[in-house]
């Protein structure tokens, strides 16, 4: 019993190891009817091939840090800054860690860069903290502010 499906040739792509050589890709590539697909491809979002390094996701330091940009310039109260940070800066990175596990030191950029914004108006300013940031964490009923870590 068949299904009678067939492949898209435009959205299939084939991937060789850096072992296979040049000529003998190409060779399958053109038989196949398959473009080659780089390794820094990314697919639905999210890195296809990860060396295990952070370098794979700095995109998610770069989007929080390009969303915070535009929130600075706003003169934000800390109830703004509060909410901002809770619906969109901590679940920015949810869909990714979903389905990988990041690095510890993605997790403390993206830790430290919310904590900037939490603490300091602008990026030149040198944030003024009035609370240990690991009280910030604290649920609200313990009189934290229910941040959460990555």
């Amino acid at each position: 019993m068949t299904t009678l499906q067939a492949f898209n040739l435009r959205k299939s792509n084939i991937f060789f190891s850096s072992k296979a050589s040049g000529q003998s890709s190409g060779l399958i590539s053109a038989l196949l009817g398959f473009d080659k697909i780089s390794p820094s491809s990314a697919y639905l979002g999210l890195p296809l091939f990860r060396s295990g390094r952070s370098k794979d996701f700095n995109f998610l330091v770069e989007k929080l840090e390009s969303k915070l940009v535009g929130w600075k310039s706003k003169v934000l109260s800390k109830a703004k800054r509060l909410v901002l940070i809770k619906s969109i800066a901590l679940s920015l990175p949810v869909y990714t860690m979903q389905s990988m596990k990041l690095p510890k030191t993605i997790c403390s950029k993206l830790d430290a860069t919310i904590r900037n914004f939490w603490w300091s108006a602008s990026k030149s300013n040198n944030p003024i903290c009035l609370k240990a940031w690991a009280e910030v964490f604290q649920p609200k009923q313990w009189d934290g502010l229910g941040f959460r870590r990555m």
